[in-house]
């Protein structure tokens, strides 16, 4: 396709287009020398996601792993090891980085291994994309999910506890629209004491089926509650 060799000439010859491709799309770019290691270009975007000044950072891998957790530190040099070993084990993981102000910045870091003509890693070009938004987004979704999960169990044990009998109906209408059953839905412990009836035998089952004749009664519990 004449368009990709047209961009690539472009990026070849003209830094501004490789700057803004890089600027644009990524939250920082490394390029990082294996057989000198302490050596290693990170772009200024890298540091600006985490708060800093770029032209006050060294280009030293050293600069970045002071702030990187060092777990996930770890879990990245592992998987630097593999891949350099083998091309096809990806170098992709997600990191944690102290911001300047002391926040956590989650950050998808991947990249790939540069190699020689003998197939020797000598150089690790690699980027980052700064995923914090999804991550604090991931926690509130958990940690709404565990406080819907408490108030459940709160009100559980106060709807299995409670000596009022309780019980919820979901009406059963006809094909036009006229109430004709209700299905009992719910029921505690109460209920079961005042009515004598079983919970097994009345959760799920129709209210015509627990008491037969019902529907002639003269209360008309199934007209009531339906309006109700």
């Amino acid at each position: 396709m004449y368009l990709k060799k047209e961009l690539y000439e472009l990026i070849r010859t003209d830094e501004s287009i490789f700057d803004f491709i890089q600027e644009s799309t990524l939250d920082g770019l490394w390029y990082w020398d294996l057989e000198n290691p302490e050596n290693e270009w990170m772009s200024p975007k890298f540091w600006t996601v985490l708060g800093y000044i770029p032209e006050e950072m060294q280009h030293t891998s050293s600069s970045w792993q002071n702030i990187i957790n060092q777990d996930d530190l770890k879990l990245a040099s592992d998987n630097l090891t593999k891949h350099c070993e083998n091309p096809n084990y990806p170098y992709d993981q997600i990191v944690r980085y102290k911001h300047k102000n002391g926040s956590t910045v989650w950050i998808r870091c991947r990249g790939l291994a540069i190699r020689d003509k003998n197939g020797k890693p000598t150089r690790m070009l690699g980027a980052h994309v700064d995923i914090t938004n999804v991550k604090r987004s991931e926690q509130e979704l958990i940690e709404a999910k565990e406080k819907t999960e408490k108030s459940e169990t709160r009100y559980r044990t106060l709807f299995e506890n409670m000596n009022t009998g309780f019980v919820l109906f979901e009406v059963v209408e006809n094909e036009q629209g006229i109430p004709v059953d209700l299905i009992i839905v719910a029921a505690n412990q109460g209920f079961e004491r005042t009515t004598g009836l079983n919970l097994k035998d009345t959760v799920g089952e129709y209210l015509t089926k627990v008491l037969p004749g019902i529907e002639k009664d003269e209360a008309d519990w199934i007209g009531t509650y339906s309006k109700v």
